[in-house]
């Protein structure tokens, strides 16, 4: 399960080449990084996101999460390297966070409880 803040909001960040794939990659950040990040690329990455984990994400709200293959990767991102897919993600995904209440009633990938807002540029 994803860290949350004080507020008891997570903060994920969904990325979709709807060119490449139907699919959404998603990696969970620490709540108020990304904007940070995306302003001053000097942050470390590893104070941004959560974990170094990417996920595949399938199938709309009820959908399933998994790990997607070196494959899918490659086709996608044409690289396995997660640090740079990671960075990608970062970069052009779209921010989206959810209370606690979304976690508990449709996990960390479902819409429960969203608060979705645009990325930023």
């Amino acid at each position: 399960m994803p860290k949350v803040d004080s507020t008891g909001t997570a903060t994920r960040v969904v990325y979709k080449n709807k060119e490449k794939s139907s699919d959404e990659f998603v990696i969970f950040a620490n709540p108020n990084m990304i904007e940070k990040w995306r302003e001053d690329k000097t942050i470390p990455i590893i104070d941004v996101v959560q974990s170094f984990q990417i996920f595949e994400y399938h199938g709309g709200h009820t959908g399933h999460a998994s790990q997607p293959t070196a494959s899918q990767l490659s086709t996608m991102f044409d690289t396995t390297d997660k640090t740079e897919i990671i960075k990608e993600i970062l970069e052009n995904g779209v921010i989206k966070s959810f209370t606690g209440d979304g976690l508990q009633s449709r996990g960390a990938f479902g819409k429960g409880g969203n608060k979705e807002g645009p990325a930023s540029d």
